[in-house]
C-alpha cells in the first residue's frame, strides 16, 4: 500500500512543485536522485501522516456480492416490500376471484377493485384487462408517484363511482386543522391520470366540478384551487367555455396583496396570481406558462384589456376580454 502511494506521488511529480521537502529539489529547481522513496520516516510522516495511524485513510472495497445483494434479488428484480392494504374499503371480496383487479399503487399500497369499474371508465385499462392472464385476480402495478399514489387512485375511484369531489376529498390525509382539502395539485394529477388512461367520464366529472368552483367564486372550503388553477386545467382539457367563464367571473381584489411571495398560499403547480392584479398574460406567473397550450396563451395575450385602452378592470371589461379571448381562440386553429 505504501509503495503504491509513493508511485502515485512520483507520477504526479510533486517534487517539481517546490514544496521544499529536504533532499528532493535542488536549488536550481531540478529533481535530484533522492526522491520521496528516500525521505526519512520522520519527514514523510510530518508531511503526509503516519501510515500506522487512523489519519492515513485507506479504502476498503465492498465485495461485489454484497453490492448485488443490496440492489437486486437473486432473479435480478428490485427488492420491494409486500404492498399493504389501503383501508378496509379496498379489501378483497370473498369469492370475487377474477371479477376484481389487484391494483398496486406507486407508493406500494394495495387496492382490490371491481374489474368492471376499471373496464367501464378507462379505455386503456379495459384493453389491458382483455389480455389473457395467469393470475387470479389479475394484477396491475402502477409506478408514477404523483398520478398513481393510493390517495389519487382513491379519489379517481370514488368520483367515477358517483361520489362528489367534496366527499371524495376524504381520500387525502387531513390538514393540520383536521379538515380535508383538495388542492390544485390533486386536480392536476387527476386530470393527467384521466388523460393517460383515456377516462372520458372522469374528465367530464372533473370539468363539472371546475364549473362549480368557478360559479361559486372559488369560495368552497373543500377545495383550495384558485382562478388561475382552473384556467390552466381548462386549457389542458381544451375546455374553452370553462376557460372563458374563469375570465368572465374573475374580479381583482381592491386591496393589494403585499405579503411576500413565500408567504402566499400556493398549493399549486402553476404558481400564484396575486389577487389584486388583472387576469392578463403579463401577470400570469412563468410557472404556469409551460402548462398552458400555445393556442390558449395566444388568445389570452390578445384578449388583454390594455389593447382596447381599458385601464380599470370591471364587469364590462371582463365581458369584453372574454369575447376577445374566444375570438382569438377560434382564429388560431393553426397553432
Amino acid at each position: 500500500m505504501h509503495r503504491e502511494l509513493f508511485d502515485v506521488l512520483r507520477k504526479l511529480k510533486w517534487g517539481k512543485l517546490a514544496l521544499g521537502y529536504p533532499g528532493v529539489v535542488t536549488a536550481a529547481g531540478k529533481l535530484c536522485r533522492h526522491n520521496l522513496f528516500t525521505l526519512p520516516r520522520q519527514t514523510f510522516c510530518k508531511h503526509f501522516g503516519d501510515p500506522s495511524t487512523s489519519d492515513f485513510h485507506t479504502i476498503t472495497p465492498t465485495p461485489a456480492s454484497t453490492r448485488i445483494k443490496t440492489m437486486t434479488t437473486p432473479n435480478g428484480s428490485s427488492q420491494k416490500e409486500e404492498p399493504t392494504l389501503y383501508g378496509e374499503r379496498w379489501k378483497s371480496k370473498e369469492g370475487a376471484g377474477p371479477s376484481e383487479v389487484k391494483l398496486i399503487s406507486a407508493d406500494n399500497r394495495l387496492l382490490f377493485v371491481p374489474k368492471h369499474l376499471l373496464q367501464s371508465h378507462s379505455n386503456v385499462l379495459c384493453d389491458m384487462l382483455e389480455l389473457p392472464s395467469t393470475e387470479s385476480p389479475p394484477t396491475i402495478t402502477l409506478s408514477d408517484p404523483e398520478l398513481e399514489s393510493a390517495a389519487q387512485l382513491t379519489l379517481f375511484l370514488l368520483v367515477v363511482q358517483g361520489e362528489i369531489f367534496a366527499v371524495a376529498r376524504e381520500a387525502f390525509p387531513p390538514e393540520p386543522n383536521g379538515t380535508h382539502t383538495i388542492t390544485a395539485y390533486h386536480l392536476y394529477y387527476f386530470l393527467q391520470f384521466a388523460k393517460k388512461y383515456d377516462c372520458p367520464t372522469a374528465l367530464r366529472l372533473l370539468e363539472g366540478f371546475l364549473y362549480y368552483l368557478t360559479r361559486e367564486s372559488f369560495t368552497r372550503p373543500s377545495c383550495s384551487a384558485l382562478p388561475l388553477d382552473v384556467f390552466v386545467l381548462a386549457a389542458q382539457a381544451d375546455a374553452l367555455q370553462l376557460a372563458s367563464l374563469v375570465i368572465l367571473m374573475y374580479e381583482p381584489s381592491s386591496a393589494p396583496d403585499n405579503k411576500p411571495h413565500s408567504l402566499r398560499q400556493c398549493a399549486s403547480p402553476f404558481g400564484t396570481l396575486p389577487a389584486h392584479l388583472p387576469f392578463t398574460l403579463d401577470h400570469v406567473p412563468m410557472a404556469a406558462w409551460k402548462h398552458i397550450p400555445l393556442r390558449y396563451l395566444f388568445a389570452l395575450q390578445r384578449s388583454t384589456a390594455v389593447l382596447d385602452g381599458e385601464t380599470v378592470a370591471n364587469k364590462s371589461g371582463s365581458s369584453n376580454q372574454m369575447l376577445r379571448f374566444q375570438d382569438h381562440y377560434y382564429s388560431s386553429k393553426h397553432l
